[in-house]
């Protein structure tokens, strides 16, 4: 008899344990579309809506994170005049924050993914932008959270101009009441 009581409550904390993470991955989603959205609308090329590029490229990521793996001190600093913040980010979350950058290095953005932003395979990209001046194309990374969720780190390649120029970003994301801002760089370019 006890032991039937015993197997239910088991049951009882099992189905409530799936139902929590369940709400948390959705709400994880939910941050991520909305980090994604928020850096897409603020740091889009003038000149055009970008398109999505389905994939990462990982040779150019990877030379991006070398700055994150590589920093001595684990100090990071904002560039944004008037603002002293910086991060002191552990050995543990700089490891973390590559990993899972190039967990999606096999990943696929498609059609939808992002609402109102469409995809384009990476083979297409270089006569995208040669077919009119003011096309530009967006690789972005889906972003990886640290602290509770309340940072998040973004890739962003933008590129236009006929593919010539364009700008790179490996950068920390900060929520702050409720409204995500670009924070602090690791690494970042312009060409």
């Amino acid at each position: 008899m006890l032991t039937l009581a015993v197997m239910k409550m088991k049951r009882i904390a099992f189905i409530f344990l799936l139902l929590s993470a369940g709400n948390c991955l959705s709400q994880n989603s939910s941050e991520e579309q909305l980090l994604i959205e928020t850096i897409l609308d603020r740091k889009a090329m003038d000149y055009s809506l970008p398109v999505i590029l389905s994939k990462l490229d990982s040779a150019l990521v990877g030379y991006h994170l070398i700055f994150l793996l590589n920093s001595k001190d684990n100090i990071f600093y904002s560039t944004q005049i008037g603002e002293g913040d910086s991060i002191l980010l552990t050995d543990q979350e700089k490891h973390r924050l590559a990993e899972e950058l190039r967990a999606q290095y096999n990943q696929k953005w498609e059609e939808g993914d992002i609402e109102n932003y469409s995809v384009i395979a990476s083979e297409r990209m270089k006569s995208y932008l040669r077919e009119k001046y003011t096309n530009t194309v967006a690789m972005i990374s889906k972003p990886v959270f640290i602290r509770d969720g309340k940072i998040g780190m973004v890739f962003l390649a933008n590129f236009c101009c006929g593919g010539s120029n364009g700008f790179v970003e490996l950068f920390l994301y900060k929520k702050d009441l409720g409204i995500w801002k670009s924070w602090i760089p690791i690494s970042q370019g312009d060409f």
